[in-house]
C-alpha cells in the first residue's frame, strides 16, 4: 500500500473531512481500493471538482480522548505515531517486558497496539500499520504482523473494595479471554485432557488454583494448534494489587497473581513475549521470580523512554494540527515537565483533552482514578516527610534515594520510600543529568504546574477533607490583618476535620501547616525554621510583592475546662514570643514591608487569635 493513502491523509490534503472522502470511495469517484474495512487512495490522486473546503479548525481531526482501541484511534483519530515501540521489542527478541509509567500515559492504547499487529486473526490488520512508523523499518518487522496468537488481559476493572470480588472480576477477566479461542475446544492438536479443562474454566467451575493455570494452559493449546509461538499481553496488572493494599487483601492478590504470572511465564516454551504495563515492578513480591529474561522499563530507563506520552516535537505538531502554536508555552508550563530515561516528555492525556477543550489549561490529570495511594502515602508520613513535602510545595528540590523497585508495604517500615512511589506515580520527576540509575541519591522537584496543583489537592483533602473553603477563609484573614475572621475559621476548621486533630500535637502542627501550604498557593510556607533568636512555627513568604508576609506562633493548652482568659493569655504570650525573639527578620531581609503576625492558643476545638504587626 506504499503508493495508495488513506482517507485520513486524502482529508487532510484536501482540507476536507474523512466523512467526506469516504463516502467519495463508496460512490467511485475517485479510485480507491478496501483492504479489510479501510479505503486506500492512489498517491497524487486529484481532488474531485466541487468538493467544498473546509476551515482550518474544521478539518482538524478529533482527539480520540479516552479511546483504548488502537483499531479506532489511529484509524478515526489524531494518532501520535508510538509503533516504534513495536520495533524496540522486536530488536529485543523472545522475553517478558514491563512497561512502568505514571497513569494516563498512553499504556494501554499501546498494548492494544502491540495486540493487533502480533496477533493472528482473520482479518488483514496490516491495513492499520501500513502508513505507520513501524512499517517503513523494513520486512524485517513486517513478517512479524499477524503472526503469533495472543493472550490479552486488562486488569483495570479488576479493583474492587474486597478479595471476594476482586477475585471474581479477574475469573470474569479470564473466561472471556477463554472464550475469544474457541477454535481450541475442537482442535485436534490439543488433547483431550486439555480440552476438558478448558472447558471447566469456560464454565466459571473451576478451582481458584486452577484459575491460576489459565495463562500456562492456554498457551501451551495456541501453540500447538497455530504451530506457533504465543504473546502474552497484560494491561494494568499492579491496579489490583494496589486497590488490595488499600483495602486489606495485599496478600490474596499477590499470591494469585504470582501463581498467574508464575505459571504462564516461568520456563513456558510456548511463549515468543510476554508485555506487561503497569505503575510499578513490586519486584520483592517475586510475581515474575524465576521469569527467564524479564526486563523492567521505568520512568529512570533510556530503552523505551519516548513511548509513552508525547515528545517537545510531537506537542508541536498536535500545536499545528489545531491551530495553536502560540500556547506552547502555556502547554509547556503545565503538562510538560516530565522525565523519562533522561527524555523531557509531556502527559498525553493532558495535552489531547487541553486542544480537545479549545485550548483551557486546566487540572485534567486529577480527574482520573488513582490517586487514592498518594492520600494513604501523605497520610502515613512523619513529620520529617511532611516538611520535605511541604518544601516541594514550595518548589524547592530534594535531594532523595530512589528505588524504583519499591513495594506497598515498604511505605510502613520506611516512611522516606514515599518519594519513590511519587518518582514512579508521576507526581515527581528526576532532575538529574546524565540521568540516574535505580537505586541512587537523586534530585527530585514537582514536574509541572498541573501536578503542583493535585499534589495540592491530595494534602488538602488528606489533612482537612472537604474543608478548602475554611482554609482560603483563613488565607484571606491572614492577608487582610483580620483575626475575627481567622480564629472563627479556625474553628470552623476544626471542628469538621476533629477525626485528624484528635491525633498528637506534633501531627496537629505539621498537619496544620501542611494543610495550609496546600491552600495557600499564593505563598512559600515553612515552618520550625530559625529566624533571629529563635524558631518560628509558621511563615508564610509572599511569592509577590503586593501580597503581605505572615508569622505564626502557636500555643497549646491540655487542660480541660480552661477559661477564655487562660486562652487569651496564651495567644498574647505567643505573639509576644514573635516580637521578643525578632521571628521577622528573614522576611525583612528578603524586602517584605508589611508583616502580620498572629499569636494562637488552642484547646481542644477553642481557638483564640491576637494579632499584631
Amino acid at each position: 500500500m506504499e503508493d495508495r493513502m488513506t482517507t485520513k491523509e486524502a482529508a487532510k490534503l484536501w482540507r476536507t473531512s474523512e466523512a467526506v472522502v469516504s463516502t467519495l470511495c463508496e460512490d467511485k469517484v475517485i479510485q480507491a481500493v478496501t483492504c479489510a474495512g479501510r479505503w486506500f487512495i492512489p498517491v497524487g490522486t486529484i481532488k474531485p471538482e466541487g468538493l467544498h473546503a473546509l476551515s482550518e479548525t474544521e478539518c482538524a481531526l478529533p482527539l480520540g480522548v479516552g479511546e483504548e482501541d488502537y483499531k479506532v484511534f489511529s484509524a478515526e483519530a489524531y494518532y501520535v505515531d508510538k509503533t516504534l515501540m513495536l520495533k524496540e521489542i522486536i530488536d529485543m527478541g523472545t522475553g517478558v517486558y514491563l512497561f512502568a509509567r505514571p497513569r494516563r500515559f498512553g499504556k494501554s492504547l499501546n498494548l492494544n497496539m502491540a495486540k493487533m499487529f502480533f496477533e493472528r486473526s482473520e482479518e488483514d490488520n496490516s491495513v492499520y500499520f501500513v502508513d505507520k512508523k513501524i512499517w517503513s523499518c523494513g520486512r524485517v518487522y513486517q513478517r512479524h504482523q499477524g503472526q503469533y496468537p495472543v493472550v490479552y488481559l486488562t486488569l483495570k476493572d479488576a479493583a474492587k473494595d474486597n478479595w471476594k470480588e476482586t477475585y471474581e472480576q479477574i475469573r470474569s477477566c479470564l473466561i472471556t479471554e477463554i472464550d475469544r479461542h474457541p477454535e481450541l475446544l475442537a482442535s485436534d492438536k490439543c488433547t483431550e485432557t486439555e480440552k476438558k479443562t478448558l472447558a471447566l474454566l469456560l464454565s466459571g467451575e473451576a478451582s481458584q488454583t486452577q484459575y491460576e493455570n489459565t495463562f500456562l494452559l492456554l498457551s501451551r493449546m495456541l501453540q500447538k494448534h497455530y504451530e506457533s509461538k504465543v504473546v502474552i499481553a497484560v494491561d494494568e496488572y499492579d491496579t489490583p494489587i494496589q486497590k488490595g493494599y488499600l483495602n486489606g487483601y495485599y496478600n490474596e492478590i499477590v499470591g494469585f497473581l504470582r501463581g498467574l504470572f508464575g505459571a504462564g511465564l516461568k520456563g513456558n516454551q510456548a511463549v515468543r513475549y510476554g508485555l506487561f504495563t503497569g505503575i510499578l515492578r513490586v519486584a520483592k513480591e517475586s510475581i515474575f521470580s524465576g521469569v527467564n529474561n524479564f526486563k523492567v522499563f521505568s520512568v529512570l530507563d533510556p530503552e523505551f523512554s519516548t513511548c509513552f506520552g508525547y515528545t517537545a516535537d510531537e506537542v508541536l505538531e498536535m500545536a499545528a494540527e489545531y491551530h495553536a502554536e502560540d500556547k506552547m508555552d502555556e502547554i509547556r508550563a503545565w503538562y510538560n515537565g516530565y522525565v523519562f530515561g533522561g527524555t523531557q516528555m509531556y502527559n498525553s492525556w493532558s495535552v489531547s483533552n487541553y486542544f480537545e477543550r479549545k485550548c483551557r489549561a486546566v487540572d485534567f490529570w486529577d480527574n482520573t482514578s488513582g490517586n487514592e495511594l498518594i492520600g494513604e502515602l501523605i497520610g502515613m508520613a512523619n513529620a520529617d516527610i511532611l516538611q520535605k513535602l511541604q518544601d516541594l510545595l514550595n518548589g524547592k528540590i530534594l535531594r532523595e534515594f530512589v528505588d524504583i523497585n519499591v513495594v506497598y508495604p515498604d511505605i510502613k517500615i520506611n516512611p522516606s520510600s514515599i518519594f519513590s512511589f511519587l518518582v514512579a506515580t508521576g507526581y515527581l520527576k528526576v532532575m538529574d543529568d546524565p540521568p540516574k540509575t535505580n537505586g541512587s541519591i537523586c534530585q527530585l522537584a514537582i514536574p509541572n504546574r498541573e501536578i503542583l496543583g493535585t499534589f495540592r489537592k491530595q494534602i488538602l483533602d488528606r489533612f482537612a477533607p472537604g474543608q478548602e473553603s475554611a482554609a482560603r477563609l483563613i488565607l484571606d484573614g491572614l492577608e487582610h490583618n483580620n483575626w475575627k475572621q481567622v480564629q472563627t475559621s479556625l474553628e470552623t476548621f476544626l471542628y469538621q476535620s476533629a477525626s485528624y486533630f484528635d491525633t498528637s500535637a506534633e501531627g496537629f502542627y505539621h498537619g496544620f501547616v501542611l494543610g495550609l501550604s496546600a491552600a495557600f498557593a499564593g505563598y512559600y510556607v515553612t515552618s520550625n525554621r530559625e529566624s533571629g533568636d529563635g524558631r518560628y512555627d509558621v511563615e508564610l513568604e509572599p511569592r509577590t510583592a503586593d501580597q503581605p508576609g505572615v508569622l505564626l506562633e502557636f500555643k497549646s493548652l491540655d487542660q480541660k475546662n480552661v477559661s477564655e482568659e487562660k486562652l487569651c493569655s496564651e495567644a498574647e504570650d505567643a505573639l509576644k514570643q514573635i516580637n521578643d525573639n525578632h521571628y521577622d527578620v528573614n522576611l525583612k531581609k528578603r524586602n517584605v514591608h508589611t508583616i502580620y503576625k498572629y499569636g494562637i492558643a488552642f484547646c481542644g476545638k477553642r481557638v483564640h487569635v491576637v494579632a499584631g504587626t
